[in-house]
């Protein structure tokens, strides 16, 4: 090892003094014969020297730790008023606390021109809002939404702490009322897959032709919500605009199923929200 060079254990760093000191009895543990009792003397030499930069042992069971990343944060959901009715708005509110410590989670980092991302639709799939809560409080988001439909709702927002990966938590809440007429803020389509027939755990690239020339929104030409049947698995896709003509995206899905499908993307000034289902066989 140069002498330029420097070692480092776990979160500490060895200084530069002690370098060539561990330098030259590394030298000499390293020559062909060396005396079971200097070795020894030698190694307990240089732990001594290393003891204040190594890393404190980790209790029994504990999780790893990296020197990067943060624990995942816990969501809770709830909305005000607590049972929020149709036609009405209501504020749907997201709670974050950190899985180590337990405190507010106030480090979210922006990704794709949002700290959060949340993905609110009824059971049935027939309402569906992708919105961007905003903090209020340390550990805190809310958004004002308004439903035509009464029933359960399933919620999903995507965070990204700072210095960490991305995670989903997911959450259900209850619209009271009688249903309300709606215009239509979404049109079903017909979309291209390939393969014709998609099967579980294996890629399906989904072909969507837009109206017109494809707008960057959020970042991307495009975002593909699709969330399984029964509400237990979602995923989020970004699409890739072949000639501007084209709209594709690729994922897999994990289980054989119905999957409903929601496309947004931008053109002409608006954004524009395509649904459809997909059926993945095993």
């Amino acid at each position: 090892m140069g002498a330029s060079q420097r070692v480092q254990y776990g979160s500490g760093r060895i200084p530069p003094l002690f370098g060539p000191a561990i330098g030259v009895l590394a030298g000499r543990m390293s020559r062909t014969v060396v005396g079971g009792a200097s070795a020894a003397a030698a190694v307990a030499v240089v732990v001594m020297l290393l003891a204040p930069y190594l890393p404190a042992a980790r209790p029994e069971g504990a999780a790893p730790m990296t020197e990067q990343g943060r624990p995942y944060a816990q969501g809770r959901f709830s909305t005000l008023p607590a049972r929020p009715a149709t036609g009405t708005e209501f504020t749907l509110i997201l709670r974050l606390a950190d899985g180590g410590t337990g405190r507010p989670v106030d480090d979210l980092a922006v990704h794709h021109e949002a700290p959060a991302h949340l993905v609110v639709s009824s059971e049935d799939g027939a309402v569906f809002r992708h919105v961007h809560p905003l903090r209020t409080a340390p550990g805190v988001l809310a958004v004002r939404l308004r439903v035509p439909r009464p029933g359960r709702y399933l919620a999903y927002a995507e965070i990204e702490r700072q210095e960490s990966g991305g995670q989903r938590v997911s959450g259900a809440f209850e619209v009271s009322g009688a249903a309300e007429p709606e215009s239509p803020l979404d049109e079903t389509v017909v979309p291209s897959l390939t393969p014709i027939a998609p099967t579980a755990g294996s890629p399906v690239t989904i072909e969507i032709t837009p109206e017109g020339p494809i707008q960057t929104w959020l970042g991307m030409p495009g975002h593909l919500i699709v969330r399984s049947e029964d509400g237990v698995h979602l995923a989020h896709a970004h699409g890739t605009a072949a000639g501007g003509s084209v709209l594709s995206f690729t994922l897999t899905l994990p289980e054989p199923g119905r999957y409903l499908a929601w496309a947004q993307y931008a053109t002409g000034g608006r954004l524009v929200t395509r649904s459809f289902a997909v059926a993945e066989d095993r």
